[in-house]
C-alpha cells in the first residue's frame, strides 16, 4: 500500500508537473495570442493607414490627370495660336513681296521720270541756247538798224 501511495504520489507528481506545464505552455500561448491580437490591430492600423494613403494617392493622380487635360487644351490653343500666327507671317510675306514688286514699278517709275527729266533740262538748254543765239541776231540786226539808222539821220543832216 505504501508503494502503491507512492506510486500514486508519483503519478499525481507527474500529472501535477504535465498541469503545470501545461497551465504554463496555456499562459504562454495566451500571451502570444495576446501579442498576435495587437499584432493584428496594428495591421489594421497599418491598413487603414494604407487605404488612407491609397486615396490620397488617388485624388494626387486625379489631379494630376486634369492636370495633365488642362496642359493638353494650353497646347492646343499654343497651337491654335502658333497656326494663327503662321498665317500672320505668310500674309506679312506675301505683302513684303507685293511691296518689292511696287518698288520696282517705283524705281522703274522714276527711271522713266528721271529720263523725262533730263530729257527737259536738256530741251531747256537747247531752247535757251536757241534763244541767246536770237538775241544775239537780233542785237547783231538791232545794231545794224541803228547804224542804218544813224546814216540816213546823216544824211539827212548833210542834205
Amino acid at each position: 500500500m505504501i508503494r502503491m501511495d507512492e506510486e500514486m504520489k508519483s503519478i499525481l507528481k507527474n500529472v501535477m508537473y504535465k498541469l503545470d506545464t501545461i497551465e504554463n505552455t496555456q499562459q504562454e500561448m495566451k500571451q502570444d495570442m495576446l501579442g498576435m491580437k495587437q499584432d493584428m490591430v496594428e495591421m489594421k492600423q497599418d491598413q487603414q493607414g494604407m487605404k488612407q494613403d491609397m486615396l490620397g494617392m488617388k485624388q494626387d493622380i486625379a489631379g494630376m490627370k486634369q492636370d495633365i487635360a488642362g496642359m493638353k487644351q494650353d497646347i492646343a490653343g499654343i497651337k491654335k495660336e502658333q497656326q494663327g500666327m503662321k498665317k500672320d507671317i505668310s500674309a506679312v510675306k506675301n505683302e513684303q513681296k507685293e511691296m518689292k514688286k511696287q518698288l520696282e514699278l517705283l524705281n522703274i517709275r522714276q527711271d522713266e521720270i528721271y529720263s523725262v527729266v533730263t530729257s527737259i533740262d536738256e530741251s531747256n538748254r537747247v531752247h535757251k541756247a536757241e534763244i541767246d543765239n536770237i538775241t544775239v541776231k537780233f542785237a547783231h540786226f538791232e545794231g545794224i538798224k541803228n547804224k542804218i539808222g544813224d546814216i540816213i539821220n546823216e544824211d539827212r543832216v548833210l542834205k
